[in-house]
């Protein structure tokens, strides 16, 4: 059942990333669904760098979104992840 919420909320996300991306204005919301698809797409540093994109111009035009807050954080912590594991596997 978990299985099947998140394969509909990440297909949700996506739907909403996309509508965004053709809004001639985004908003903030918009921008945090962009970047939660960026996210989504895995941990890839190209990936990550555009999460946070996306995250750092939501909270531009509404500093008080606390889901890009949260997003911004997921990027930091999966980058800092990757960045240890990398180092311990050289």
């Amino acid at each position: 059942m978990s299985r099947l919420a998140n394969a509909l909320n990440t297909q949700l996300i996506e739907a909403e990333a996309r509508r965004a991306e053709r809004s001639p204005h985004p908003n903030s919301l918009d921008l945090y669904f962009q970047g939660i698809a960026w996210l989504n797409k895995g941990p890839i540093p190209e990936y990550m760098a555009q999460a946070r994109s996306f995250f750092e111009r939501a909270l531009k035009l509404d500093p008080g979104n606390v889901e890009a807050l949260v997003g911004t954080a997921q990027v930091l912590v999966s980058s800092n992840w990757n960045s240890w594991l990398a180092s311990i596997e050289a």
